[in-house]
């Protein structure tokens, strides 16, 4: 009896389990974007309140980015401009704009003070 529960989860229960954590984890693409209301603001209160350090810099506004972001949501209650938002939220072009940005040569914003004016 225990023999076959064992096999029935290891074999039936847990791989579907582990499928759903995998194509979960595939389909996220971004957690928080950044969208046209920080242009010309960057403000960095969002930058104050994150524990995973994913701003970094452009000329203009600041975004996220995806690879670092852990989706804790701290920065959206903090810009005043509401310019982040969640990626089911945002439009496709905001997501396709901040996941497509040249973070290897963007400079990474962790304090507020960083921010060039």
């Amino acid at each position: 009896m225990y023999f076959n529960k064992l096999i029935t989860y290891f074999f039936y229960i847990s791989p579907i389990f582990t499928l759903k954590i995998i194509i979960n984890t595939l389909k996220k693409i971004m957690t928080r974007v950044v969208t046209e209301a920080c242009k010309g603001k960057k403000h960095g209160d969002c930058v104050e309140v994150c524990p995973a350090d994913c701003f970094y810099e452009l000329d203009d506004m600041l975004v996220i980015n995806p690879d670092d972001c852990t989706d804790c949501s701290a920065c959206e209650s903090e810009c005043p401009e509401e310019a982040i938002l969640p990626d089911d939220e945002a439009p496709q072009e905001w997501i396709d704009f901040n996941a497509n940005a040249d973070f290897d040569n963007l400079k990474n914003i962790t304090d507020k003070d960083e921010i060039t004016r």
